[in-house]
């Protein structure tokens, strides 16, 4: 179990560490960078690549630096069998199969065998990635506050709000369904990592999740 110490601000003692406010700062710069990032890209390069393209810059401008300058040690990275909750394992092995039926992804592998490869790839770099860049760094830094912790799920869920500018491109449910969807997973997989002490399998079922909702997706604007 990791210790902090109570000097954290938001619900914490004491206002914000300094620390805490570069991360919530980097986080600004991202949305802000997306914003200008997403709507000519989306009109250059012909989807799903320009969608993969948001990513990658997505992932070395914020992912990466953030994985690295913030996330420290803590919580650890563990997907053991062994030892590990039964809770822990079933619910995130429950979201990827719950995605998996809403988005029906079962009919969308029978079309562009690419596009298929490309989602999976694509899912197993993001999800774990996004672990490591926003679950790890606020819990490292939340000084034992949920409030941070909580912070940092609204961060994440506004980061996909450029993607809704994407051109051409449209969410099941709309906005509602893009920034709803990231919330309410975002906040299982904070409660996974809380509750195991681990980023571990919260990466793995957010991979699992991605695949399965990036299968449909990529394949939603093919003929």
């Amino acid at each position: 179990m990791t210790r902090f110490e109570p000097t954290g601000g938001l619900f914490g003692q004491g206002p914000l560490h300094p620390k805490q406010i570069r991360l919530l700062a980097f986080g600004g710069a991202l949305f802000i960078l997306m914003s200008f990032v997403v709507p000519p890209l989306s009109q250059t390069i012909a989807f799903p690549y320009g969608y993969v393209a948001i990513l990658a810059i997505y992932w070395i401008c914020y992912c990466i630096p953030a994985a690295i300058l913030f996330a420290g040690k803590s919580p650890p990275v563990s997907a053991r069998l062994s030892g590990a909750r039964w809770f822990v394992i079933a619910g995130a092995l429950a979201l990827p199969v719950l995605v998996f039926w809403a988005a029906g992804t079962g009919h969308a592998v029978s079309g562009h065998v690419e596009f298929v490869v490309l989602a999976i790839l694509v899912g197993a770099i993001n999800g774990p990635l996004e672990e490591f860049a926003w679950r790890r760094p606020y819990r490292s830094n939340s000084f034992g506050s949920f409030g941070f912790e909580g912070v940092g799920l609204l961060m994440f869920t506004l980061w996909h709000v450029p993607l809704l500018y994407y051109a051409g491109v449209s969410y099941d449910f709309g906005a509602i369904g893009l920034l709803g969807g990231a919330f309410a997973m975002g906040f299982i997989w904070l409660k996974l990592t809380r509750v195991s002490g681990s980023v571990g399998w919260p990466a793995v079922s957010h991979a699992l999740v991605n695949a399965a909702a990036f299968i449909p997706f990529f394949q939603s604007l093919q003929n």
